[in-house]
């Protein structure tokens, strides 16, 4: 998000993207909470460590409360679960819960700003179910075309309700991804 008045990020769920979680430029007002956010980073290289939550140039007033961060053992970790640089203030940072990272939970560098109660587990914990990621599949990340629905094998959607055509949105109940329009995204 950037130059954003009043924002709300919460109830979402992000995972393996190659970039930060949620980056916050330019923001007055606003929640992040109850997201669970996942793997920021993945399919990168050591030393190019991510954050779950990037808050820098001049965020303020912003509540960032219970929400989940963490990697899972066979990902690379972040470098913090989050991050406020020193031009960021007036900003809370409570009761999340942040594990698997290389420097520290919470790196609150910001003016006038409030971090406490954050549960933090600096290992991963492990997932019995999963068996550890050798290498990526040849389709990773790149375009697969269109997702088809509505046909015999394929996906289905769910239309949140919306008062005007242009307010719709479609919502892929395999992937959670909000898409404006047509369902367009591309999966593996």
């Amino acid at each position: 998000m950037d130059g954003t008045p009043e924002i709300n990020i919460s109830s979402c769920i992000f995972c393996w993207h190659e970039g930060n979680g949620i980056e916050l430029r330019n923001c007055t007002w606003g929640t992040v909470s109850a997201n669970e956010i996942m793997d920021s980073g993945a399919g990168g290289r050591r030393g190019e460590n991510k954050y779950h939550i990037y808050m820098h140039t001049d965020v303020k007033g912003i509540q960032i409360t219970g929400n989940r961060l963490f990697c899972w053992a066979d990902q690379l970790p972040t470098k913090a679960g989050i991050f406020e640089g020193e031009d960021c203030r007036d900003n809370n940072i409570v009761a999340n819960s942040i594990n698997y990272f290389t420097e520290q939970a919470v790196i609150s560098k910001g003016k006038n700003s409030v971090t406490a109660n954050n549960l933090v587990q600096p290992r991963a914990y492990p997932n019995p179910t999963l068996q550890p990621f050798a290498k990526p599949r040849g389709t990773y990340m790149r375009p697969q075309g269109p997702v088809r629905y509505g046909e015999a094998g394929s996906l289905s959607k769910v239309v949140v309700a919306a008062s005007t055509p242009r307010e719709r949105r479609t919502r892929c109940q395999l992937c959670s991804l909000m898409d404006e329009g047509a369902m367009s995204h591309s999966l593996p």
